[in-house]
């Protein structure tokens, strides 16, 4: 997937980001309903290397400083960076509904 986009994010662990806050579990709440609109490198992604780069601009300092007075919130930032950099939104690998997550020591769907 990430080869035919490569402008954009494409993983795992996806995230609806809202201007009103941040519910983490949201988008495993509505499972299969595709409420994302980012996701999480830190959590298992692809994306191209000029992303990382650009975490590192300058203009981007102040909010580095915040994140690392935290300790936390590098993901969100980066979310936000590529967004900003890019102009493209991110790409969340999303299961159809929670019984198509399979896994094969087991004897049931993940979901079940």
């Amino acid at each position: 997937v990430w080869r035919r986009r490569p402008r954009q994010m494409v993983g795992y662990a996806p995230r609806a980001l809202r201007a009103e806050g941040y519910d983490w579990d949201e988008s495993y709440r509505h499972f299969g309903w595709s409420r994302a609109n980012t996701l999480f490198v830190t959590k298992g992604a692809f994306l191209h290397k000029r992303s990382f780069a650009a975490f590192f601009r300058s203009e981007f300092d102040g909010l580095r400083a915040k994140v690392n007075a935290k300790v936390t919130g590098e993901d969100m930032l980066m979310s936000f960076v590529h967004a900003a950099v890019e102009g493209v939104p991110a790409v969340p690998l999303l299961p159809a509904s929670r019984r198509s997550v399979f896994c094969e020591s087991s004897k049931e769907p993940l979901g079940a």
